[in-house]
Order: C-alpha cells, then sequence, then structure tokens
C-alpha cells in the first residue's frame, strides 16, 4: 500500500511551508577583486553564516575569516641560523679587540735572598788593600758657657799650637830649624818650637804627594789676637824666609788644632774641680752636635755607624772681664769613621755569596743595624789613619735587586708560555716561585707596560 505524505504541523499551529523567504536567502559573494591583488597574507573570504532568529528567520551575515600565508619554513630556518651565526662573530670580534685593548698582565716575582749571621772582628786600613777600608771625614767646632770665678794675677801669655809642616818642594827632606817664623793671611807671626825635618814629597800615578811632619808653633807676641780656634777659615802658614823664592809656596804649614792661651791682663781664677766638669759637659755637647752633623752629610753610599767616630778637643780657654765669671770655650774635631757599603759587604759576607749575584744589583737590609764596635779605640789614630779594629755582630740579607722596568720591556706582547725563558736570564737576583696572571686569560702580555705590574715579594 503506497505511503502518503503528509505535513508535519508543529503544536503552534506553524508549518515549514509558512515560513516566509526573505530577499536575504541569497549567498552575499565575495566582492570583485580589484585588478591589483593584496598580498595573500591580507586576503580573507567572507564566509556566509545562516542564523536562526527568533522568529525562525534566517540571517546571512558575512564574516572576514584571515587566511594565514603559507611560508617556506626551511627557508625561515636558514635565515635566523644566519643571522644568529652573523651576530655571535660580530660579538666576539669585538670582545677580542676590547680583550686585548684592555687586558693587563701581573708578575709576581720572588727575589733571590741570601741570609747571613755575622759575628767576627775585622781588621781595617785607611788605604786601599784587599782589607776592609774605612774613610774619614772631620768637622770641627766650638763650645762656649759662663761659669763661676774669681779675679786673679795680671798675666802675659802667648797663643800656641799645632800645625802639619808639608813640603812639594823637593824628592828630598827639607830641614827647618827653631825659630822659623811663619805668617799667616793676616800677617801674624808664630815661631817653630823645635826642629824638624819635612819628608820629600812622593810621586803616584803623574801626582805629587807631599811629604808631611807636625810641628808646634808660638805666638811672637802675648794676647788674645793670635788665638786661632781650628774651625776658622784660614790660610796656609808660609815661611817668612822663603818669600820671593819656590820654596815660598811649596813648604808650608796647615793648621792642624786651635792655637789658644793668649792673654794679656787679669787671669781668671777657677776651681779645678767645677772647670774638669764644665769641660767634659762641652766636649760632650759638642760631640753630639759634630755628629749630627755628619749625619746629614753621609755621601751616597757609605754607611757610618753610632759611635764611628773619634773626637779630639783643645784645652779649655778661660777669659772673660766679668769680676765674677769667666767664659770657658773649648774647639773640637770629630773625625768620622766611614765605610763603602759595597767593599764591606764583600768581605762580611763571603766570596762565594758575592760571586753568585755576579754584576746583578742587590740590597743588604739589616746592615746599618749591625752591632759596630771599635776594639782599639785607645790606640787608633785618625790623624796617622792607622789601623782600626772592628767588631761586628748581627744577621743581615743579600737580596738581589730585580730590575722591574726591563723586565717589562722583555715581558711585553709574550704570551703566558713565553715568559719563563724570559725570566731565566736573570736567575742571578730571581728565586724560584715566581708566577704571571693574564687578564683575559686568552690574551698575550700587553704592549703596553704601564698595563704591565710586576709584584715583588719579599
Amino acid at each position: 500500500m503506497p505511503r502518503r505524505i503528509q505535513d508535519i504541523i508543529p503544536s503552534d499551529r506553524r508549518s515549514i511551508r509558512n515560513i516566509p523567504l526573505e530577499k536575504s536567502t541569497k549567498v552575499v559573494h565575495e566582492e570583485k577583486k580589484t585588478k591589483k591583488e593584496a598580498p595573500l597574507k591580507d586576503k580573507v573570504y567572507e564566509v556566509p553564516i545562516h542564523l536562526m532568529d527568533k522568529d525562525t528567520e534566517v540571517v546571512t551575515e558575512k564574516k572576514k575569516v584571515p587566511v594565514r600565508e603559507k611560508r617556506n619554513s626551511s627557508v625561515r630556518q636558514w635565515k635566523w641560523l644566519l643571522l644568529a651565526l652573523g651576530i655571535c662573530v660580530v660579538v666576539a670580534g669585538i670582545g677580542f679587540v676590547a680583550s686585548n685593548h684592555y687586558s693587563h698582565a701581573t708578575f709576581t716575582i720572588i727575589p733571590r735572598v741570601i741570609p747571613v749571621t755575622i759575628n767576627s772582628t775585622y781588621i781595617t786600613q785607611g788605604t786601599p788593600g784587599d782589607a776592609i777600608v774605612y774613610e774619614l771625614m772631620s768637622y770641627k767646632g766650638t763650645a762656649t758657657t759662663t761659669i763661676s770665678a774669681s779675679s786673679g794675677a795680671t798675666v802675659s801669655t802667648k797663643a800656641q799650637g799645632k800645625v802639619t809642616l808639608y813640603n812639594s818642594f823637593s824628592a828630598q827632606a827639607q830641614r827647618l830649624i827653631a825659630g822659623t817664623r811663619f805668617t799667616d793671611s793676616t800677617g801674624r807671626v808664630y815661631r817653630l818650637n823645635s826642629s824638624v825635618s819635612v819628608p820629600g814629597y812622593t810621586s803616584k800615578s803623574g801626582s805629587i804627594i807631599p811629604g808631611s811632619i807636625a810641628g808646634i808653633i808660638t805666638a811672637d807676641a802675648a794676647g788674645e789676637s793670635y788665638n786661632i780656634n781650628v774651625t776658622d777659615s784660614l790660610s796656609d802658614f808660609k815661611i817668612i824666609a822663603y818669600k820671593g823664592t819656590t820654596k815660598y809656596e811649596s813648604i808650608y804649614g796647615r793648621l792642624a788644632s786651635s792655637i789658644s792661651g793668649g792673654f794679656v791682663g787679669v787671669k781668671k781664677v777657677v776651681s779645678p774641680t767645677l772647670l774638669a766638669s764644665t769641660t767634659a759637659i762641652l766636649q760632650t755637647q759638642l760631640t753630639m752636635k759634630l755628629a749630627k752633623q755628619a749625619l746629614g752629610a753621609i755621601p751616597t753610599g757609605y754607611i757610618m755607624y753610632p759611635d764611628a767616630y773619634k773626637a779630639t778637643f783643645t784645652a779649655p780657654t778661660i777669659s772673660g772681664t766679668d769680676p765674677k765669671n769667666a767664659t770657658v770655650s773649648i774647639g773640637g774635631t770629630l773625625y768620622v769613621i766611614l765605610f763603602k757599603k759595597a767593599n764591606l759587604v764583600s768581605h762580611i759576607t763571603g766570596t762565594s755569596t758575592m760571586l753568585s749575584f755576579g754584576s746583578s744589583a742587590y740590597t743588604t737590609p739589616g746592615l746599618e743595624s749591625l752591632h759596630f764596635n771599635i776594639i782599639n779605640a785607645k790606640d787608633f789614630s785618625p790623624e796617622k789613619k792607622n789601623s782600626l779594629i772592628i767588631h761586628l755582630q748581627g744577621d743581615i740579607k743579600v737580596i738581589g735587586t730585580v730590575p722591574v722596568e726591563e723586565l717589562k720591556k722583555k715581558l711585553a706582547g709574550a704570551s703566558l708560555s713565553q715568559t719563563e725563558a724570559i725570566l731565566k736570564p736573570y736567575s742571578q737576583v730571581i728565586g724560584p716561585g715566581s708566577s704571571g696572571e693574564l687578564t683575559p686569560p686568552w690574551t698575550k702580555v700587553p704592549l703596553d707596560t704601564s698595563r704591565i705590574n710586576i709584584v715583588i715579594q719579599q
């Protein structure tokens, strides 16, 4: 039996056949393309979407749906890889240039050190030889003070003092008899107390060394005007009898001590005990004054130990017009004993120690601190320059001097592996354990020596 087709009528009595169709039921088509199409990535499709409204009407809307451009993934990956590689190369180049421009090097150098303990007695000489050689510097001065005194008898005395007589006239000795008259640049006249024979000169390396001998002279007249202090600036004493001859300039005398004692007037009476104590005080004061002066004038390369001197003093002179007081004065000469450091060190440290440094420079910390003592102080005569016996005790070090600026120039531009060979020729002054460091570590030692730091580690 054939089936019958019948409309389905909803409960609200609506039928699908009763739904009216609007003009909008037609699909809105895509707009016509322009002559010049936009890039694919800017294109969109307008897709009709049918919606059911409340009145069951069909509404057609256009919604733009972007179309993503299809890219070639392999090409894009290569582009990014090349870009990253280029950036890495540029950064590495900049870093390399910067690291070399701002690099620096630090070398810690340990100098060679040889400790030496000293406790020995040495005989030193005033003339060059195989022994330790001492040298003398002399400083002269006076000291004066006032003490209680009383007036005594009227006296008249002549000044007297010591001179050194020289002979540069002949290699033969020249005899001067007692009473020979000498005069200074002021015209004062003095006479030789006793006859002497002045030795002839000697010649060394083409130079004439005058023969010499000491003599005592006395003023030709009494009075204080004939007194001469050893510190006074004074010309040579000439022999009056030789004036007009060649001997006048070549046989002469020089002041060796103060000429004192000249006086005319009332003699001051001073207690012997007070005079002795006052003289001792003046000698101590004068010694300290001259020693301080000497310490400030030690030549470079020389050393002076405390108490390394000998002082000589004139007899005290008493003067003044005050009836209750007297002026006491003394003159003195301080002979300072100096040692050349290189000569002293070579003898007290031993030959082998010095040979190990070769011609390289070195320092000797502790040398100035050695305990120094003169064994033959009473017998030593600065005027005669006889042997001086000394004792030294203490510890010193002989340390090689590293030529810092020279090393910087040698190290500039070298790699760290090359520095050992550069330092090897300096083994006389550089000990084991030295090290170097470069920043950054892949660079070489800078060519600019101002960026090379050498630290001497004691």
